[in-house]
C-alpha cells in the first residue's frame, strides 16, 4: 500500500466509522491489534491493524476475529484503560503518507472528557501503534524505540510524539502544470524509471511509476535520460493525468491478478485505489478498504 492508497482510504474509513463507539480491544497475536466498533447505524465492524515490519496492513471486516491473547498484552491493557467505550471522532492521514490517525473522545477516571489519538504507522520496517494524549505525549506503543535505535525519533512513554520525517518529495498539487523539462530536472539520476518517478512524487510507489510509463507508451526499462522529446512530453502528460485523477479522487479500487478470473491458482499482484491499466486482470471493488482487506487476506494465505 502506497501513500496514495492510504490517503484515499483514510477518507473512506472516516465516512464508514466516524461517530462509532469502541466496544472491544484485543490482540490475536503480538503484532495484530483488533478494534471492534459499533456505528450509529448499529452495525459492527472489526478493524485489524497489523504492525508486521515486513508487511504491515490494515483490514476491515464484519466477521468476528479469532480469540484474543490471554493474558492480554500490556498495550491492550493500556488501551482498555484509556479507550474502552470511547467515541471515534474522525480518521485522517497526513497527505500522501502511510499513517492513519484515529481521533477518540473518551472519559478519564473522574468522568471528565479527554481527547486521545491512536496512530498507526503503516510503513515497512518501522510499523508501529502509538497512543498519545491531547498534548502529543506518548502514553504507550507497541514497539518502544530508544536512542540506541533512533537518536532523532524516540518512541517511549512520557516522551513527545514525533511524526515520521517528511518524504521531501513533490506534492501532487504542485506537479500539475509542470513542463516536460521541469519534470526531468526533478527526476533523480541513475535510478530505474519507475523508481525515479516514485522518488519524485509524494505518495507514489514504483508500481504507480510503472503505470505512468505505460500510459505514456514507454518502455519501463528504458532510462529516462534516453527519452526523446516526444517521449518526455508523453510522460509529463501521463504524470499530470495521474495526479489529476488522484487529486479529484477518481477512485477505481481493484485487486490485480497474474491471470484472469476463473484460474485455479489466482495470485494477487497488487491492490490500488487508482486504476492500473498496465495490469489487465482486475477485480473491481466499491470500497478501497474492502479491496485492501481482501488483498491482505489472500496474501496471508499464500
Amino acid at each position: 500500500m502506497d501513500g496514495i492508497t492510504a490517503y484515499l482510504m483514510s477518507g473512506e474509513l472516516d465516512s464508514l466509522l466516524a461517530g462509532s463507539r469502541l466496544d472491544r480491544i484485543s490482540m490475536e497475536d503480538r503484532l495484530r491489534l483488533t478494534l471492534t466498533f459499533f456505528t450509529p447505524q448499529r452495525a459492527r465492524f472489526y478493524l485489524s491493524l497489523l504492525s508486521n515490519p515486513s508487511r504491515p496492513s490494515l483490514q476491515v471486516s464484519q466477521t468476528s476475529p479469532g480469540q484474543g491473547l490471554n493474558p492480554p498484552p500490556s498495550l491492550v491493557m493500556l488501551m482498555r484503560k484509556h479507550l474502552r467505550g470511547a467515541q471515534l471522532q474522525r480518521i485522517e492521514s497526513p497527505v500522501w503518507e502511510r499513517v492513519f490517525i484515529f481521533h477518540f473522545s473518551a472519559l478519564d477516571d473522574l468522568g471528565d472528557p479527554r481527547e486521545l489519538k491512536l496512530i498507526f504507522e503503516c510503513m515497512p520496517r518501522t510499523a508501529n501503534l502509538i497512543l498519545v494524549n491531547h498534548e502529543e505525549v506518548i502514553l504507550g506503543a507497541l514497539r518502544h524505540i530508544d536512542h540506541r535505535l533512533n537518536r532523532v525519533r524516540e518512541t517511549l512513554p512520557a516522551h513527545p510524539y514525533i511524526p515520521p520525517p517528511s518524504q521531501k518529495r513533490l506534492d501532487l498539487a504542485q506537479a500539475v502544470g509542470l513542463e516536460a523539462d521541469q519534470w526531468f530536472q526533478l527526476f533523480p539520476k541513475d535510478q530505474k524509471p519507475a523508481r525515479a518517478i516514485a522518488q519524485t512524487l509524494a505518495g507514489f510507489s514504483p508500481r504507480l511509476g510503472r503505470e505512468a510509463l505505460f500510459r505514456a507508451g514507454l518502455d519501463p526499462d528504458l532510462p529516462l535520460s534516453q527519452l526523446d522529446p516526444r517521449g518526455r512530453q508523453n510522460l509529463a502528460q501521463a504524470l499530470e493525468g495521474l495526479c489529476q485523477e488522484i487529486l479529484s479522487r477518481q477512485v477505481a479500487a481493484a485487486i490485480y491478478f497474474e491471470e484472469a478470473e476463473g484460474g485455479k491458482d489466482l495470485r494477487p499482484l497488487a491492490v490500488h485505489a487508482i486504476q492500473l491499466k498496465h495490469l489487465p486482470h482486475a477485480r473491481p471493488y466499491d470500497r478501497i478498504s474492502q479491496a485492501v482487506s481482501d488483498y491482505n487476506r489472500q496474501r496471508d494465505k499464500i
